[in-house]
């Protein structure tokens, strides 16, 4: 096809050239460009989800390591799956989408298991109440004597409810073979996520 370019390139330029002279050519590139595309697979994105599919891409100028949630450097381990979610999310590929943010809310679980000081061994088979279960004890023992301290195990105890709530309407079903999602769904699950999420970061 630049072989066609580059032969009309003179005839463009040359302003006084008869229009008969310049349509054939203008066919012949036509003709090169179906013929280049037909070889081509093109992936189409909404325009509502251009976004989002190129803030969740590296190779549409997403930073390496970044995260559409924008966590920064909290829950590093699973800006991966949270950029593969929003991929997901954006060509409608939805139960991809709810299974890569399930492995995010994991990575963020163990992320806030270290921190309580818990070791959750983490398994096709384990459930999220076993995981969010493990927490009840070591949140209960967190001092609340004074008004800060008080919130703060507060904020720990809305946050194991929360997660304690996403594995039972989402993760738990979502690691079984006969679940599926809608795209209506998967934005819903993509965006409580994120506002979870974000929330955790902030503990």
């Amino acid at each position: 096809m630049a072989d066609q370019v580059g032969r009309i390139g003179p005839f463009i330029r040359m302003l006084d050239l008869p229009l008969v002279q310049l349509v054939p050519e203008l066919m012949q590139l036509r003709i090169r460009i179906e013929q280049e595309l037909r070889r081509k697979d093109f992936l189409f994105v909404s325009e509502e989800m251009t976004k989002l599919y190129n803030e969740s891409d590296p190779r549409r100028g997403a930073v390496k390591g970044s995260d559409p949630f924008e966590l920064g450097k909290k829950f590093k381990k699973a800006h991966a799956d949270i950029a593969s979610a929003g991929r997901c999310l954006a060509v409608e590929e939805s139960t991809a989408c709810v299974f890569h943010l399930m492995r995010a809310m994991e990575a963020a679980v163990r992320d806030l298991s270290q921190r309580r000081h818990i070791q959750l061994p983490i398994t096709p088979k384990t459930t999220w109440r076993g995981l969010t279960g493990q927490m009840d004890g070591k949140i209960a023992k967190m001092p609340e004597n004074t008004v800060s301290l008080k919130r703060k195990k507060n904020r720990w105890e809305e946050a194991r409810a929360n997660l304690h709530h996403v594995g039972s309407v989402w993760r738990n079903n979502t690691m079984h073979p006969a679940s599926s999602y809608t795209p209506s769904q998967a934005r819903d699950i993509y965006e409580a996520c994120r506002v979870l999420m974000t929330s955790l970061a902030r503990l």
